[in-house]
């Protein structure tokens, strides 16, 4: 059964300054591995070990640390710049932000936030405010999976406002359960045009029942899919795309951001989750051969 809902990117063209000013300030290198972004000890200042520190107002911070991963829990600092390369900072809370004048994410650096959650913990995304953002080839903010999780157990509804379900109806030989994809501002559907017939529904048998969200300001993670119809161990439906939002001077995107919905994990009539959303407010967006793409997961 395939998710065919996905939700629009929308980029606001809004002239405004963030003001970018002069940057200074020390430089501070990452030089742990998985850890606190807070913790201090995680930290080194080569010109000034004494002067070793959390990353300060001003403060240059490279994350560049190979496999690291950097967990950033609460609002950081005003940065003059941040560096990411073959590493991951990865946000949790929803109210945590990411400030810098100049983000540069380059080959290898990966934005992201935890995920899936269920309607029961604390949501999550990345979101962004700086006054250029960089992201090179092979760099990305990707929140792929990250939004409400797919359903477990025995044909487990998915997770999220738009969770995917069953609807039970009638077929040639029976009562049979008809499940959907997760939605979000569009609409989950079954992925076989037979059992739409069978049920008298549209042509495109979609669940509309479960919408949500803004088409101007996409600001909600993705729902979550169907689960299996095996209780093992790990199955589960598709999880939904997580939740970016961007709010920057000039964005280059050479790289990628992507917030898509994943498949099920484990066996056969599990649904897709919904794709999430990325809200980007900018003065200027360009890029070469760079994507933004905000896809349901497949069946």
């Amino acid at each position: 059964m395939k998710a065919r809902s996905r939700f629009q990117l929308v980029v606001g063209v809004i002239l405004f300054g963030l003001g970018a000013g002069e940057v200074c300030g020390d430089t501070l290198t990452w030089t742990a591995g998985t850890n606190d972004w807070h913790a201090v000890q995680n930290w080194t200042n080569w010109a000034e070990p004494a002067a070793t520190r959390v990353p300060a107002d001003g403060d240059t911070a490279v994350v560049t640390n190979a496999g690291a991963r950097v967990l950033l829990a609460q609002p950081s600092a005003y940065l003059g710049a941040l560096v990411i390369s073959n590493a991951v900072v990865s946000c949790s809370n929803w109210d945590t932000t990411l400030y810098a004048t100049n983000l540069t994410i380059l080959k290898g650096g990966l934005l992201t936030c935890e995920g899936p959650f269920t309607n029961n913990a604390m949501s999550n995304r990345v979101c962004v405010t700086c006054s250029t953002l960089v992201i090179e080839t092979n760099g990305a903010i990707t929140v792929d999976g990250k939004g409400w999780a797919g359903g477990t157990g025995y044909y487990g509804d998915g997770q999220g406002p738009g969770g995917g379900g069953i609807l039970s109806g009638t077929g040639g030989g029976g009562t049979s359960g008809y499940f959907f994809g997760g939605s979000y501002g569009g609409m989950g559907r079954i992925g076989n045009p037979k059992q739409c017939n069978l049920l008298n529904q549209t042509a495109y048998c979609c669940l509309a029942t479960n919408t949500y969200g803004s088409a101007e300001a996409p600001l909600h993670p993705g729902s979550g899919g169907t689960a299996p119809h095996q209780t093992v161990s790990g199955y589960m439906g598709g999880s939904g795309g997580g939740a970016v939002r961007i709010v920057a001077d000039h964005v280059v995107v050479n790289g990628k951001i992507s917030a898509n919905g994943t498949k099920p994990v484990g066996s056969s009539h599990g649904s897709g989750g919904s794709g999430g959303g990325i809200y980007i407010t900018c003065s200027t967006i360009t890029g070469t051969n760079g994507s933004i793409t905000v896809n349901a997961g497949p069946s």
